[in-house]
This record gives structure tokens, C-alpha cells and sequence, in this order.
């Protein structure tokens, strides 16, 4: 499905994550968790605008589910969105993420059996490069170098020394090696490139990347790239899949902005309830100045995240919501002493919620917030660990089970770190 003879237009998409955050919806009476289909949906959505908008080619980033075992139900909710775009003879390349990846070396991942489906689609789970032949541009027009994941395990096994390695050693080592990896597909790539040179599919992190709804990668515990290193490779455009926000990262100085991650296409949980979700339709001319890069939203679930600063006053504060409740999965948390939070009527605000469309509702939850005066706190600077935790936890309202639950665990860590 060639737009023009002079331009090829790409679909740069990943992070699907199939198969995650149930906890945030319900099963039907199939058995299937509405989070499910949320995120079949928005995926099966995404894949209908990219007909709509005459794709060439979809370039894949990885994640396409939570793990590497995904259930049938799982599997068939990736094949929705295949067959739509195998039914208009359009091409996905997909690479394999980390969450598509196997722990273990040798065993088989998620995106395995999707390789050649329909015809249509190419599974790449090796670092190599490809060619995508374009009618009407000539003989090898685009060459396509793939970086999946790079799987901690799989360097263990084939470097017994590896292990023995700090992380930092090893997240030092895999950085090393990714950078010459990518050096020598760039190098192959310039040389197997037609008309429209080369772009790079790749599934890791880039440093200086925003990470969530706030933070960024240089908090990772993870292989974190260098944004330097990557703007002298000679590609096009960097498709890359790992983080859930979609951004655009500094490119050469000539090809500014045209280092990318697409972000996921449906929300996981609530620190992304305020970010945009979707897909980037890139536009490759044989005039490079020419190409243009446009943002799809894939209309994820709206999640709204509540935080009532005066608990007594929630009917206003859901009021002021202004129609952002319908469909949507809210979450309403407030923090009070506990008489006050004794005084508030859950059920009453869920029932106003619900009332005013919400999908589905997490809370009310109360974080309780004790008076303590200097009279009220035996705590001085002389106050071992486990009388400060105690003082706090007593303070805090804990007992029953999470009570004891916590003590334990804060008596184990306290025997770990014991001099």
C-alpha cells in the first residue's frame, strides 16, 4: 500500500503490554478482565487509523504483552489488531521487548509465534538488519536495523564471568556492547540502504528520557544509553519502545527530533492517567527536509486520580470533575485524622461516582494523619530504629494483621543491616 512513489509512510508503535493491570478492572462472565479489552481495543484501534491512514510499513518497538507466557486469550487480542492490517496488505516488523523475553535462555517468547503470520509479519528478536523492498522506489529501498532487548541472562550464559559482575559492572558492560552493536548495524545498514536510507527499530532505554509521570532514566537500575552516542548513528529515524511516554529526543543536528519512543497505547496505572497515548506516523520523502512526523491518540481509558484536599467537602470537589467521569476508572484518596475520616461516607461517594459514569472506582482510600504535639513524641536523636517504628506505626493507627506483617518485615531488614 505505497502512498506515493516518493515517500514511504511508517507506523511507529510498542508497549502494548497485553495482559496488564487487572487489577483495575473486572472479569466478565466469559472470564475476560476489562482491561483486557481496553487494551485489545485501543490496540485493534490503532491499527484501524493506521489503514485509515495508508500506512507502508508498521514498525514495532516490542512489549507487545506483560510476560513471556501469554494466555490464548492474551494471544488472540494481539492477532485482533494483526489481522486488520494483514487484511490491508500492510507489513509490521516487530522486535522483542523485555517483557516479551523469556528470563531464561533457550526458551521460546511471546512474539515467536507470530513470525510470518499471515504473511504479514516479521518477528525480530536478534540484532540484525533487514530490507523493506517499496514499489515504485526501487530495489532495496529502506533497511531496517533491529536492537531487541538485550537480555541480561542470555550474556550470563554465554560469560560464566558475567554474573559474578556488580549490576553497575554488568549495566556498564551491556551499554558497551549495545553501542558497538548498533555502530556496526548502522555501518551495514548505510551500505544495504536504498532511496530512503535507513531507520532503527530498537527496545531499551535512552538517558535523559522522562520516565512516568515524573523522574527520568538516570534513577534506572538498568543498561541506560547514551543520547550522545545514538544521535551519530546514520538513520533517518530511531523508532524505540521501552518507556511508557511518548517523546521526542534530540537527534542530529541536521535531523532534529527524529529520536522517538511511541510510549504505550493504553494506560497501566495511575501515574500515566495525565499522559497521551497513541502512535507516530512518520513520513519518509526522498527529500529528507521533507519528512514529517504527526502524532495519533489510540483514545485510551480515561483514568482520573482524585485527591480531596478537605474530605468534608467531596460533593464539590466531584462536581468540579466537569464531565471528565464518564468511562472512566477513577481513583479518589484523601488524607484526615481519624475522626474525620470516621465522618465521611464511602459508600456515598461511590455511589456519586458511579452515578456520574465512572467505569470503575479504587477507593475511597484514607491515609489517617495523627496529632502529635512535642508532649505527644519520646523520639530524640538517641531513638533506636525499632522504638522510632513503633512510635510511628502506633501513631499511625497500624494493627491486625498488617500490623504484625509490617513489624516483621521491618525487624528482618533491621537484621540484614545489623553491624
Amino acid at each position: 500500500m505505497m502512498s506515493s512513489p516518493s515517500e514511504l509512510r511508517l507506523a511507529h508503535v510498542a508497549d502494548l503490554h497485553l495482559g496488564s493491570g487487572y487489577h483495575l478492572g473486572d472479569e466478565d462472565r466469559g472470564g475476560v478482565n476489562s482491561r483486557l479489552r481496553d487494551f485489545r481495543d485501543a490496540w485493534v484501534r490503532s491499527c484501524e487509523q493506521m489503514v485509515a491512514e495508508r500506512v507502508d510499513l508498521v514498525l514495532f518497538a516490542g512489549d507487545a504483552f506483560r510476560d513471556s507466557k501469554p494466555t490464548p486469550t492474551e494471544q488472540q487480542a494481539f492477532r485482533d489488531g494483526l489481522d486488520v492490517l494483514c487484511n490491508a496488505d500492510i507489513t509490521m516488523v516487530a522486535i522483542a521487548g523485555n517483557h516479551d523475553l523469556p528470563r531464561a535462555p533457550g526458551r521460546t517468547h511471546a512474539l515467536q509465534i507470530f513470525d510470518g503470520y499471515r504473511g504479514c509479519v516479521n518477528v525480530i528478536d536478534r540484532p540484525r538488519v533487514i530490507i523493506h523492498e517499496v514499489a515504485g522506489v526501487g530495489s532495496g529501498s529502506l533497511a531496517i536495523a533491529c536492537l531487541p532487548w538485550v537480555q541480561r541472562s542470555h550474556l550470563a550464559a554465554a560469560d560464566p564471568e558475567f554474573e559474578h559482575l556488580t549490576l553497575d559492572e554488568q549495566n556498564r558492560l551491556i551499554v558497551d556492547l549495545s553501542l558497538a552493536v548498533l555502530r556496526k548495524l548502522g555501518a551495514e545498514a548505510e551500505t544495504k540502504a536504498g532511496p530512503l536510507g535507513s531507520v532503527l527499530l530498537a527496545h531499551g532505554a535512552i538517558g535523559g528520557s522522562a520516565v512516568g509521570a515524573a523522574g527520568s532514566t538516570q534513577f534506572f537500575r538498568e543498561p541506560v544509553l547514551p543520547l550522545s552516542e545514538l544521535r551519530g548513528l546514520p538513520h533517518r529515524y530511531q523508532a524505540w519502545g521501552h518507556l511508557h511516554r511518548a517523546q521526542v529526543l534530540d537527534g542530529p543536528t541536521n535531523w532534529a527530533g527524529r529520536i522517538r519512543y511511541s510510549g504505550s497505547i493504553e494506560r497501566t496505572d495511575f501515574a500515566e492517567a495525565n499522559e497521551q497515548k497513541g502512535w507516530w506516523l512518520v513520513t519518509l520523502d526522498d527529500d529528507p527536509t521533507r519528512d514529517t512526523f504527526e502524532w495519533r491518540s489510540s483514545s485510551p481509558r480515561p483514568f482520573v486520580d482524585l485527591e480531596l484536599p478537605d474530605p468534608t467537602a467531596w460533593e464539590a470537589e466531584v462536581s468540579a470533575l466537569n464531565g471528565a467521569i464518564p468511562g472512566a476508572i477513577v481513583r479518589i484518596r484523601y488524607e484526615a485524622t481519624p475522626e474525620v475520616a470516621r465522618s465521611i461516607d464511602h459508600a456515598a461517594i461511590r455511589r456519586a461516582l458511579y452515578q456520574g459514569g465512572a467505569l470503575k472506582v479504587h477507593g475511597p482510600l484514607a491515609t489517617l494523619r495523627h496529632a502529635v504535639t512535642e508532649r505527644d513524641s519520646s523520639l530524640t536523636e538517641e531513638t533506636d530504629v525499632w522504638t522510632g517504628w513503633v512510635e510511628w506505626a502506633d501513631r499511625q493507627g497500624l494493627a491486625g494483621t498488617d500490623r504484625r506483617r509490617l513489624d516483621r518485615l521491618v525487624y528482618e531488614a533491621l537484621l540484614e543491616v545489623k553491624p
